[in-house]
């Protein structure tokens, strides 16, 4: 065992369906719905409802852990390298489907600071004309022999 900081993202090192913790069902999403189909037969039959971090873990085998994870990252990335501020949104649409079945669109939204960009300095020559010198200056080059 090393003493290096784990530089997985987190979702790699708690995420029950790729290190399951001690008593967990060791084959990830599918061990977790077995599990859930198992409680709700002793129960009585009635299906056990979902948490929402259940919710997340096995809908589409949890990639919408994996994409918050990512944008959590670049976002604190975007924020330390400008100074500025961002905000990650999970955002969960629910609709009605057919069959009266409930369907779930997860999206991840992201919010990074922008790179700032630099100011330039350009001077007024008359009648809407700018140029990069200031035409007032004389350069250095006439008094240089």
């Amino acid at each position: 065992m090393t003493d290096e900081p784990d530089k997985r993202p987190l979702s790699a090192q708690a995420d029950p369906r790729r290190n399951p913790p001690q008593g967990a069902p060791a084959n990830g999403v599918r061990g977790i719905e077995r599990a859930a189909r198992e409680g709700a037969a002793k129960a009585g039959g009635k299906p056990k409802a979902l948490s929402a971090i259940e919710l997340l873990e096995t809908h589409r085998r949890g990639d919408i852990l994996d994409e918050l994870d990512a944008a959590i990252a670049e976002v604190v990335e975007k924020v330390a390298e400008y100074a500025g501020k961002g905000s990650v949104t999970l955002k969960l649409d629910f609709a009605l489907g057919n069959g009266g079945v409930i369907e779930l669109r997860p999206k991840v939204e992201r919010k990074r600071p922008a790179k700032p960009i630099g100011i330039g300095v350009l001077f007024h020559q008359g009648e809407g004309r700018i140029a990069r010198n200031d035409l007032r200056q004389t350069d250095l080059e006439e008094f240089t022999d």
